[in-house]
């Protein structure tokens, strides 16, 4: 295993590094503050609204993004209990080994929820349901807006009049700063991602960022796999010749027999048996115990739906609204992970950064 020891940090080299993630404005994640005593106004007329998710009932992040949207949708008045939102969800639950029939059966399901709901808008979670479902949705007249898409919008067929959203592009140059405050002699790092559901675009995305960030010398080694063994594969193997991992999304990979892999179990193993630190670009990645990363949130990318869905009613044509990553985004480090690595860590991220305290332990030895 590589020796995860780090060099004392320059003072001016962390200056200069703290100051360009300081230098992002709204970057860092807080929270919005409460007017005690002031009334919410109430809206003109409830919103029905329908939620599709590409994913299962337990999936974690869509979850956490429809929490998102819900607290946000109540500081402009809207309440579920008082009836002047009403919010129903149906779940596509598409995997990557689904036949061409269920997944022609899954999409029909879901447009006959549209009109059988008949909401005053739709808002589609996740890559599958986006490129499934919106070009075919028939009334071209409701207001659709999609979220976490980690494709291209125009690759999908879904630059429409009534269409917008939020994007889960990741913030791959401030996290690359946030791995040279914690490796200063770093050189040489892999980017590691899934194939599936936007996949293999935003792996090489961030190739592509990391190259014109021009902050490490070297171009990042990247993999881009759809087999658990050959994630498995990249992560004992190409590990021992990087000075640290950066992870992508890894929620579609799939076993020898075509099953796909629970996220969680990818995550736990990666972060458990990695011969090198791992940086994160999505806050449950630190949260689990890769070592840091200025990340994502399912919760900001809720609100920002919950925003445009607003400028709509208010009148503003969706056609005008570009599809953007949420500007909200948390500074988060693991001091367990930081500690096991014996990394020093900055000062200044303590004081500005999300922490947690959590590394993986591995159930049932996978």
């Amino acid at each position: 295993m590589r020796d995860g020891r780090a060099r004392p940090i320059r003072a001016a080299l962390l200056v200069l590094l703290i100051s360009l993630l300081w230098g992002l404005s709204g970057c860092v994640e807080a929270p919005l503050p409460v007017q005690e005593g002031v009334p919410v106004p109430v809206p003109d007329q409830p919103l029905r609204i329908l939620w599709i998710n590409s994913y299962g009932y337990g999936d974690v992040w869509a979850s956490s993004a429809q929490a998102g949207f819900r607290e946000s949708m109540a500081r402009q008045g809207y309440s579920i209990p008082d009836l002047t939102l009403t919010l129903e969800t149906h779940y596509l639950a598409l995997t990557g080994h689904d036949s061409d029939a269920e997944v022609a059966a899954a999409v029909a399901a879901a447009l006959d929820k549209i009109s059988e709901f008949d909401p005053d808008a739709v808002i589609v979670y996740g890559d599958e349901a986006a490129r499934l479902i919106i070009p075919q949705a028939a009334d071209r007249e409701r207001p659709i807006i999609f979220c976490g898409l980690r494709g291209s919008p125009r690759e999908y067929g879904i630059q429409l009049p009534n269409v917008a959203g939020v994007l889960e592009y990741p913030r791959v140059k401030e996290t690359l700063r946030v791995a040279l405050a914690f490796l200063p002699d770093a050189e040489h790092y892999l980017v590691l991602g899934d194939t599936q559901a936007g996949g293999d675009h935003i792996a090489r995305y961030v190739a592509e960022q990391a190259a014109q960030a021009q902050v490490f010398t070297e171009a990042p080694q990247l993999r881009v796999v759809s087999r658990w063994a050959d994630w498995q594969a990249a992560v004992l193997e190409v590990g021992r010749e990087v000075d640290f991992i950066l992870l992508v999304r890894y929620q579609t990979l799939v076993d020898a027999s075509g099953e796909p892999v629970p996220a969680e179990q990818v995550l736990r193993w990666t972060l458990y048996n990695s011969p090198v630190p791992v940086f994160g670009l999505w806050r449950d990645t630190v949260r689990t115990g890769a070592v840091g990363g200025l990340t994502l949130t399912a919760e900001a990318q809720g609100a920002h739906v919950a925003r445009i869905l607003n400028w709509q009613v208010e009148g503003v044509a969706l056609s005008t609204i570009l599809p953007e990553v949420p500007d909200r985004n948390s500074l988060a480090i693991n001091l367990a992970a930081a500690r096991h690595w014996e990394l020093d860590i900055p000062t200044q991220f303590i004081l500005a950064a999300e922490i947690y305290e959590t590394l993986p332990r591995l159930e049932g030895g996978q």
